[in-house]
């Protein structure tokens, strides 16, 4: 038998007033370190800023949400596009990692001076390129966009800045 989710429950007992529910990441880097919201019934607006893109769930039997990713740039560098053919692309919040093609990751190494250790699967700097990384403070901006019907409409561009992937790795 269906059981109804546990936001239906909260909807149907008046706990919260709508089915709908917003999340943000977060950003340990900004503001007060905050490092995500979920807020059930509704959404928090301070997080966010206007914007007019929609972007769909396509369901399949995947049921994951599908963006397309048109260019990656950053500032800063002597790089052009890190993006070498946009394309469609799965985004997964539970995870903390960029699946890009490999040009697109050359392309970065390049521009940043990264070096990828086999052995953790990861990019690795040392104490001197991530000393001129912060020094240099790129901002990387992703410009996204939503698929209808075979083109690509109200796309948007989301930056980050360098301390965006200033990360230290480490055993949960």
């Amino acid at each position: 038998d269906n059981s109804p989710s546990y936001l239906t429950l909260l909807y149907e007992s008046d706990s919260i007033p709508s089915l709908s529910y917003g999340y943000t990441a977060g950003a340990q880097y900004r503001f007060d370190e905050v490092i995500g919201s979920l807020v059930l019934g509704g959404y928090d607006s301070s997080l966010f800023e206007e914007n007019n893109i929609t972007i769909p769930f396509y369901y399949d039997q995947t049921l994951d949400l599908t963006v397309a990713l048109l260019a990656i740039s950053a500032t800063n560098t002597t790089t052009g596009s890190l993006l070498p053919t946009k394309d469609l692309y799965l985004i997964d919040p539970t995870i903390s990692q960029l699946w890009l093609p490999l040009e697109a990751c050359q392309a970065f190494e390049a521009a940043f001076g990264l070096v990828y250790d086999n052995t953790s699967e990861l990019y690795l700097v040392n104490d001197t390129q991530h000393n001129k990384l912060k020094q240099q403070n790129s901002n990387i901006t992703f410009t996204v966009a939503a698929l209808r019907e075979s083109t690509f409409d109200q796309q948007i561009n989301i930056t980050f800045p360098y301390a965006a992937f200033d990360l230290q790795v480490s055993y949960p």
